[in-house]
């Protein structure tokens, strides 16, 4: 990268919502974009430790979140039909085991309004009816499930590294290893910003850094209350045979089987700063509810653990939007457990904000400004 420079929009943060935001700004025809990670792997976090999966609208979801994800999920189907975007798009479905106390009030006049208000289709199952579908899935009798069919689910890493070479024929210039130290501003426009490897100059900033989007946002005065919430994954022994075909969602965990055949539980949700390590008691909850979805996990064992961190923005809602304090500074953060799931439609908006100074959807919900950001 050369020590100083100027670019027409930098985007801060090279993980998935980063690179989609690239992604779409050259859909746009945009030139002198340049997209920064202070990594030296681009989506090397959250990007790189997820469950793929890509939702339309859920009963559990608000409806501004709603809106988000099944123009994420239409625009995910354009993305796969694309050459040289193989990142292994299924649609597979998603069954939610009514376990959780979220869903005690639901009922089938509910669903229906809900199915008409979204247009998604969801149907009640009984647990018969989820082992004709999944018959590796532990349910008893009277239990009940939804099931979305029209979910489905991607690899994260390897889209990521689809979009890094789209970018490569469009001219986006991709810098790893590039840490931001600090802004120079002036009134209300930042003027350059400060790395490691030298001054950006920008028109444009935009600030997608996922969890450490709290910090950077300090350096320039501004408090955005997002922090980071681990996860964490845990992956059996490889099986012989498939196992599963859709999403299992639990209670607090997931279960599934990624498109290269391992079986996979994730989620969880604690509070540990910045520390990636593995908290060994929560790998083994994680597990253990796993294994009561799914049995054959015990047979196969455990092979492998990790965690990552997720970008949570207090309320819940992610923070897209234009900043109050900085004229040339957008928002792109705080997507929590639904990054990879929202990355498609982040990165239209905050493409149509860049050009347009608007955007089709409302994105109100969502803004910097009830922060005061």
């Amino acid at each position: 990268m050369n020590p100083d420079h100027n670019v027409d929009v930098l985007v801060i943060g090279g993980g998935i919502i980063g690179l989609a935001i690239g992604y779409y700004l050259r859909e746009r025809h945009l030139c002198g974009v340049e997209i920064i990670e202070k990594e030296s792997v681009l989506a090397s976090h959250a990007s790189a430790h997820n469950a793929g999966g890509i939702s339309s609208a859920h009963l559990s979801q608000t409806n501004e979140m709603s809106l988000l994800a099944k123009e994420s999920s239409r625009m995910y189907r354009e993305l796969a039909k694309k050459d040289g975007f193989g990142f292994d798009f299924k649609i597979n479905g998603t069954i939610v085991l009514l376990k959780d106390q979220r869903y005690t009030s639901l009922n089938e006049e509910g669903i229906a309004e809900f199915r008409e208000r979204t247009r998604t289709k969801v149907e009640l199952l009984s647990g018969s009816k989820v082992r004709e579908i999944e018959p590796n899935v532990s349910v008893d009798e009277d239990d009940t499930a939804l099931f979305y069919s029209e979910d489905a689910q991607g690899n994260s890493k390897k889209l990521a590294e689809c979009f890094a070479r789209s970018f490569a024929q469009k001219g986006i210039r991709l810098n790893s290893q590039t840490e931001v130290l600090g802004f120079e501003t002036k009134d209300d426009v930042i003027q350059a910003v400060k790395t490691n490897n030298g001054i950006i100059r920008s028109k444009t900033v935009i600030l997608a850094a996922g969890p450490w989007s709290g910090r950077i946002a300090s350096m320039l005065g501004i408090k955005v209350p997002i922090e980071p919430i681990k996860g964490h994954l845990i992956t059996s022994r490889r099986p012989n045979s498939k196992v599963l075909n859709s999403f299992i969602l639990g209670e607090n965990y997931y279960v599934l089987q990624t498109s290269e055949g391992d079986l996979v539980v994730g989620g969880g949700e604690d509070a540990s700063g910045f520390d990636t390590s593995v908290i060994e008691s929560r790998a083994a909850e994680a597990w253990e509810e796993g294994v009561s979805y799914v049995p054959v996990l015990r047979m196969l064992g455990q092979e492998s653990a990790s965690a990552c961190l997720r970008p949570y923005a207090s309320g819940g809602l992610p923070v897209i939007g234009e900043s109050t304090r900085f004229r040339n500074l957008i928002f792109a953060t705080g997507h929590f457990r639904s990054g990879f799931s929202l990355a498609p439609v982040t990165g239209k908006i905050i493409a149509d904000l860049v050009v347009d100074q608007k955007t089709t959807m409302d994105v109100r919900p969502f803004s910097p400004r009830r922060f005061g950001a």
